[in-house]
């Protein structure tokens, strides 16, 4: 069994960047490519997708910057990797980033951080960030500056945790009210420069309708609630007993237990998400299963990352 501990690869908890998690040879990634292939080939092209914190939304982005970039050097034996992919014979500019880094204690923070996100951007595009204009403007600018440096005159958008600055101001509803004002006009540079943008992808632990962010962004499909993308994220009782058996095995192994009574156990622990009243699939959290085939031990491993405010 030593041997086995040793060999056996474990879906990762802590390593949310593509590329290094294929390069790295330590974690194990569940092949979501024909998925995301899919998404990236449907008529619609520019989405949202909430789901809750530490469920694999960022390694998904990042999986997407790879996919776009050409870089099939990483897919080798995935699905993608024997699809028809566009990115193969023709790579797409990628700009990602997370709203994370537009966080701050204060309005004043938010925007600082907010300008100095953009200010990287712009950089990124070889445009010059204009300080006497706003900063939705300048983001702007840099939309049409990278669009026009293209090859293909299109670039790919990726946003990570799009409600993050929002979701620090809750309590505080004045501050509130000034960064989702801000927040509005960012985003609308997104619909109004649509053409020029091949895909893109927003992600969330929640669509703030309510809160007027997503006025500015009435043109994304929503496909949180996607009967066909309900285990996008997430491990299904199927990859328990495809790509992760032989984590179940060893788990049931060190606990006394048959691959089907391991199995059940962990399903009984983990398997409480469905993302699509349309679909029955259920999957289980990443961080939760993750964590037990490290620890050999059913524990409540999400709700000890998560923040209950």
């Amino acid at each position: 069994m030593n041997n086995g501990e040793a060999t056996i690869k474990v879906p990762t908890t802590g390593v949310f960047d593509f590329p290094s998690l294929i390069l790295g040879g330590k974690g194990k990634y569940v092949d979501k490519t024909d998925m995301l292939y899919r998404l990236a080939n449907d008529a619609d092209q520019q989405y949202f997708i909430s789901r809750p914190r530490r469920f694999g939304k960022s390694l998904m982005l990042s999986t997407l910057k790879a996919m776009f970039e050409g870089r099939r050097e990483l897919f080798k034996g995935l699905a993608i990797d024997a699809l028809p992919w566009e990115g193969w014979e023709q790579p797409t500019p990628v700009y990602s980033f997370t709203m994370s880094s537009a966080n701050g204690g204060t309005y004043e923070e938010f925007c600082k951080a907010l300008c100095g996100l953009v200010k990287t951007l712009c950089k990124q595009a070889g445009c010059e960030y204009d300080s006497g204009n706003t900063i939705s403007a300048n983001f702007e600018a840099f939309l049409a500056a990278a669009a026009a440096k293209s090859p293909t005159g299109k670039i790919v958008v990726l946003i990570d945790e799009y409600d993050e600055p929002v979701a620090k101001f809750l309590d505080d509803l004045d501050t509130l009210k000034k960064v989702r004002s801000d927040l509005h006009d960012f985003y609308e540079k997104l619909k109004v420069n649509s053409p020029q943008i091949r895909f893109l992808m927003m992600t969330g632990v929640t669509k703030l309708t309510k809160l007027s962010v997503f006025s500015g962004l009435n043109h994304l499909t929503d496909i949180s609630s996607f009967p066909q993308y309900a285990t996008l994220l997430g491990y299904t009782p199927e990859e328990l007993d495809g790509a992760l058996r032989e984590n179940v095995e060893a788990f049931g192994e060190k606990n006394g237990m048959d691959f089907a009574s391991a199995k059940e156990a962990i399903l009984s622990w983990y398997d409480g998400y469905r993302f699509s009243p349309d679909s029955e699939a259920r999957v289980c959290n990443p961080v939760s299963l993750g964590n037990a085939f490290k620890s050999w031990k059913l524990k409540g491993y999400w709700e000890m990352t998560g923040r209950a405010t």
